[in-house]
């Protein structure tokens, strides 16, 4: 194993390490707000609740940095050298979804906000942050809530999370 190959060993083990952090962070810190939130999200009998929270998911684009993206596909991330977009859903109805690369030469995107079920099939997302790092010389941006609302379907061994016309 060359000396490139272990250093994008380290920088993906890294990022698989920070975002357990977040979930243990997140989990930690919003324990007094998750009851009364979390108690009406699971009265709706919601298919994908349980199914999306704490895993990890590969996605094809970053959630939430566009409002443009119409359609979001995720699946299970399996852990492996990968360079693209990681989403995690927390049991505190926060998320985060990010850019990520075993190398460190890059531009990382990091969006954060919350969520939560409104129906049975249907995911509000609130974004909240952007977050810029490499080699971006931006500063992470406070953004004004951001809803946007997606219908949740399956297809195969993917998520699809499509973006509700208004």
């Amino acid at each position: 194993m060359n000396i490139e190959s272990k250093i994008g060993f380290v920088l993906i083990k890294s990022n698989l390490i920070m975002i357990a952090l977040l979930v243990l962070i997140f989990s930690c810190n919003a324990q007094e707000k998750k009851g009364h939130d979390i108690h009406i999200t699971n009265r709706l009998g919601n298919n994908y609740n349980n199914f999306l929270i704490g895993k990890i998911w590969e996605t094809d684009a970053i959630l939430g940095e566009s409002s443009l993206i119409d359609t979001y596909q995720l699946k299970k991330f399996i852990q492996r050298r990968f360079a693209g977009n990681l989403t995690i859903f927390t049991d505190t109805l926060s998320f985060t979804s990010k850019y990520v690369a075993p190398c460190g030469n890059d531009n990382f995107t990091t969006v954060t906000g919350n969520y939560k079920f409104i129906s049975p099939m249907k995911i509000e997302v609130i974004v909240k942050t952007m977050t810029y790092s490499g080699e971006w010389n931006r500063p992470t941006v406070q953004l004004s809530p951001k809803k946007l609302i997606y219908i949740i379907s399956k297809s195969k061994n993917k998520l699809i999370f499509t973006k509700e016309k208004v």
